[in-house]
C-alpha cells in the first residue's frame, strides 16, 4: 500500500478494480477488502504539504474504498523530526488514523484527524500538549485548522 502511495503521488486519482491501470501489489490483501465491501474496489492517493515557517508536515497517504494508510512526516527547522505510517479510515470526508511514528530513535504513536475536503483541500486538527503525561495530541475539541497544499513530490 505504501509503495501504491508513493508511486501515485503525481496527482490524485481515483481507479475501479475492474479497469487495467489498477497496480496490485498485495492482491491477497486487496481481495479481502473487495469481499468485505462486495462492490468495485476504488483507490485514490493524494499527497500533501503543509509549511509553518520553516517547519513542514507531508502527508501521502492511498485510499482503498474506506481504509487508508500512508506516511506522515514532520520536519521543524534544526530540530529531530518525526516520520511514520498513518493507518485508519475515511467516513465521508473526515479521516481518522492513528500515526505511528520514530523520534529520536524512539516509536510511538498518536491518533490524528483530517478533512479530506477534496482531492486539493486537506485540514487537520491541530496538535496541543497534555499537561499530565506531557505527549502531544489531537485537539479533538477545535477545528480543522491547519491547511495542506497539495503536493507532487516529498518535500523538506
Amino acid at each position: 500500500m505504501i509503495v501504491l502511495c508513493l508511486a501515485a503521488c503525481s496527482s490524485p486519482q481515483k481507479k475501479a478494480d475492474n479497469t487495467d491501470t489498477v497496480t496490485r501489489p498485495d492482491t491477497a490483501k486487496q481481495d479481502t477488502l473487495k469481499a468485505k465491501n462486495s462492490k468495485p474496489l476504488v483507490i485514490s492517493s493524494y499527497c500533501f504539504l503543509h509549511r509553518q515557517g520553516k517547519d513542514s508536515t507531508r502527508v501521502e497517504f492511498t485510499v482503498v474504498n474506506n481504509y487508508v494508510q500512508g506516511l506522515m512526516d514532520w520536519f521543524p527547522y534544526e530540530k529531530d523530526g518525526r516520520s511514520g505510517v498513518i493507518e485508519g479510515t475515511l467516513k465521508n470526508d473526515t479521516l481518522h488514523a492513528v500515526w505511528s511514528y520514530a523520534q529520536e530513535r524512539t516509536k510511538d504513536t498518536m491518533k490524528v484527524e483530517f478533512l479530506l475536503k477534496s482531492p486539493t483541500d486537506l485540514r487537520q486538527k491541530p496538535l496541543i500538549a497534555n499537561m499530565k503525561n506531557g505527549r502531544q495530541q489531537t485537539d479533538v475539541k477545535a477545528g480543522y485548522t491547519v491547511l495542506y497544499k497539495p503536493s507532487s513530490r516529498s518535500h523538506r
